[in-house]
């Protein structure tokens, strides 16, 4: 059976009489092999989890670092200012889902591009905004908590050092969702 744009195409060719029943049938998209979308599947969540499994011992081995070299209260600014990163997460996630979903479902060259350019605009815009929330209620946390003197300039730096990264850092997650809506997965993870 003929499914799709293309099959509709090759069915209305028929019908019209500018196609044989034939050509219809060779026009008809290509099945994957049996097994081949589950073996891309499996593979892709195999690497997904690999990817996942690397962020978490990276993250461990640079918190181990950290809390070895720095003094608890360097420590506890850093793990404080951290945490203002952890809400950009929730935008983005949301970005993201959105983003891959558009581009999954774009068909041609036009809409993809649309999608992508749509997708760029919104992350650009949110990476802005949260930017300036980081920047901005970090500044008045740094002055609202007991951060000591020594700190306190370094603390701000901080704050907006994690501004200018949020802001550079989410527009690029677009190249990461282009891949996982083109259905490219181990390359969305080695992202």
């Amino acid at each position: 059976m003929l499914r799709g744009r293309e099959g509709a195409q090759a069915g209305a060719a028929v019908i019209l009489g500018s196609m044989e029943p034939e050509e219809a049938v060779r026009a008809r998209p290509a099945r994957p092999a049996s097994g081949e979308h589950e073996r891309h599947l499996a593979v892709s969540t195999v690497a997904q989890q690999i990817s996942m499994v690397i962020g978490v011992v990276m993250m461990l081995a640079a918190i181990t670092i950290l809390a070895r070299r720095l003094s608890l209260s360097e420590f506890g600014t850093y793990g404080l200012l951290l945490s203002l990163t952890t809400y950009v997460l929730f935008v983005q996630a949301s970005v993201e889902t959105a983003a891959v979903k558009a581009i999954a479902e774009a068909r041609e060259e036009r809409s993809r591009n649309e999608a992508f350019s749509t997708a760029l605009l919104f992350y650009t815009a949110a990476g802005i905004v949260a930017a300036g929330l980081i920047a901005a209620f970090g500044t008045v946390l740094v002055s609202l908590v007991n951060i000591p003197a020594g700190l306190h300039h370094e603390a701000q730096l901080s704050v907006f050092a994690l501004a200018g990264i949020t802001a550079v850092g989410m527009p690029s997650e677009v190249f990461q969702d282009v891949l996982t809506g083109s259905q490219h997965f181990v390359a969305a993870a080695a992202a």
